[in-house]
């Protein structure tokens, strides 16, 4: 619909005219209408000669859309005089900094009129900003009075020195999920992980499972660090040689969060599949947009889900659009896939599994694998490559599901 008030539907016009794009439109018509499609894989080579980036186009695009939803929820909400709702629905955390960064550096620029922020969206992103820079004013006025009582002179200092660490973890955290990879940030953020980690422990001592699990959520999510170094230049990749201790720090924290991230699956929401399961309530899938699957979900497929594709769990899906792309499907630990497999197997009697083609007796889920029901297709062979050649999992007998 955008495309039709837009004059970029003249501009798309002329490339369907000379057949470079493919589109189901009325040629009488002045209207682009349905999907384009480019009429072969050939011509996308081209593109770079205009300075256009298509995965850079279509994770813009993805976040648009994204924040558009998210904005006519809140709209929605607050219209109607929700405010809780309304409330809940404002960002934060690395969404809230990955849209302010956005919007700073104009990011959308590259979509064209589609990319301009309207007033509502505008709105939405400031009322977040101030909902999260209120709550800072209060935490930090409670702060200052309590070290005042003790010490003003040594609290002024210790709250001084406070606000410049969590300046500087904020922003090492916003570039480390922006996917920044330069020598700088390797360099600022390897001495500050052991931190990290320590900090992510004491929550789940404390019983703040949330919070741990959005810590260990973060530092796992560093494994694609060094695979993104990898794939740098060969010229880029020689700023890195002198960082290998750093680079090492970061690998080995990020397995380490890895293998805590899974005890707390294991002790913390294992145990509510479990019951599902135990039931016999497998639950069932009933809609077809896959990025609400917990909405249009119930019983333990929707725990399954929620486990491996929400911040209740892994947080396997980062972009929050329904899929697992390429390098998030790293971010499941080995461990919580094949105690899920294992659950499944269990109180289906061996008939129902993640994967494999074990499943034809699933009568379930019409003979076929949880994730075949669980995830949208395109991301299937990405999760399977995770459970069968990097977790090399296989599927478990009758025989071994008699014995646990």
């Amino acid at each position: 619909d955008k495309f039709k008030k837009s004059s970029t539907s003249k501009i798309l016009k002329i490339f369907v005219d000379e057949n470079i794009l493919i589109s189901d439109f009325d040629r009488n018509s002045n209207q682009i209408g349905g999907t384009l499609e480019v009429a072969h894989e050939s011509l996308l080579g081209y593109l770079d000669l205009f300075g256009l980036n298509i995965e850079e186009i279509k994770k813009e695009m993805i976040t648009k859309k994204w924040l558009e939803e998210a904005t006519q929820r809140w709209v929605i909400f607050k219209k109607s005089n929700n405010l809780k709702q309304a409330n809940d629905e404002l960002l934060r955390g690395y969404r809230l900094l990955e849209v302010l960064d956005i919007r700073e550096k104009n990011a959308f620029r590259k979509l064209g009129k589609l990319g301009d922020l309207t007033q509502e969206e505008n709105d939405y992103i400031d009322e977040s900003k101030n909902a999260i820079d209120a709550k800072k004013r209060r935490r930090a006025i409670l702060t200052f009075t309590f070290l005042s009582l003790v010490s003003l002179s040594v609290g002024l200092s210790w709250l001084q020195h406070q606000q410049q660490q969590q300046t500087e973890r904020y922003r090492l955290i916003r570039d480390a999920a922006l996917n920044l990879t330069t020598p700088e940030l390797v360099k600022s953020l390897a001495p500050r992980l052991p931190k990290y980690l320590e900090i992510a422990d004491r929550d789940r001592q404390k019983g703040n499972i949330d919070k741990a699990l959005a810590d260990y959520q973060f530092l796992v999510s560093l494994k694609n660090l060094e695979d993104r170094i990898q794939r740098k230049s060969p010229e880029e990749q020689k700023n890195f040689k002198a960082l290998n201790r750093e680079r090492a720090i970061v690998t080995a924290t990020a397995s380490q969060a890895e293998i805590f991230l899974a005890d707390v699956i294991q002790e913390h929401r294992l145990p509510k599949l479990e019951d599902e399961l135990r039931k016999g309530n497998f639950g069932i899938f009933k809609g077809n947009d896959y990025s609400k699957f917990e909405e249009q979900s119930t019983g333990a497929l929707k725990i399954t889900y929620m486990i491996l594709m929400r911040e209740f769990g892994v947080n396997a899906d980062l972009n929050n659009d329904g899929e697992v792309l390429e390098g998030e499907e790293q971010l499941i630990p080995c461990e919580t896939l094949e105690q899920i497999e294992k659950l499944w197997r269990k109180f289906t009697e061996n008939r129902c599994g993640l994967y494999g083609m074990n499943n034809i007796n699933c009568h379930e889920f019409y003979e076929s694998s949880i994730i075949t029901n669980l995830i949208i297709p395109s991301s299937w062979a990405v999760v399977e490559d995770r459970i069968t050649n990097q977790c090399k999992l296989i599927s478990l007998s009758t025989k071994e599901i008699g014995n646990e």
